[in-house]
């Protein structure tokens, strides 16, 4: 509901929308960075841009959900197969691309 509401007054507004989207270092967005990066100093990843990876992850995990909710075009709550299915897919497709398999 609040994003729906920012995104109604991003364009009048825009510093709003700027501040609720930047996040912090605790957003999601920010840990999984982290995490990846670890991984990859690990070297249990091949990834060259884990900060494009991390946002990557994420918008794949919300695939067909969050604008489909975002538009009340899904159950609430979503269904936790919806879910499952969505992000088993998420990680299959990233492990495909930066899966240590990948390092050839």
């Amino acid at each position: 509901r609040a994003q729906r509401m920012v995104l109604g007054v991003a364009e009048r507004m825009p510093e709003v929308a700027r501040r609720f989207f930047s996040g912090d270092s605790f957003s999601a967005h920010h840990l999984l960075h982290a995490w990846l990066d670890h991984r990859v100093a690990a070297g249990e990843l091949v990834i060259p841009d884990t900060d494009l990876a991390s946002r990557q992850f994420l918008e794949l995990s919300m695939a067909s959900i969050y604008k489909r909710r975002l538009f009340g075009n899904l159950p609430k709550p979503v269904p936790a197969a919806e879910i499952d299915r969505v992000v088993q897919s998420a990680v299959t497709l990233f492990m495909n691309t930066y899966g240590p398999e990948q390092a050839v």
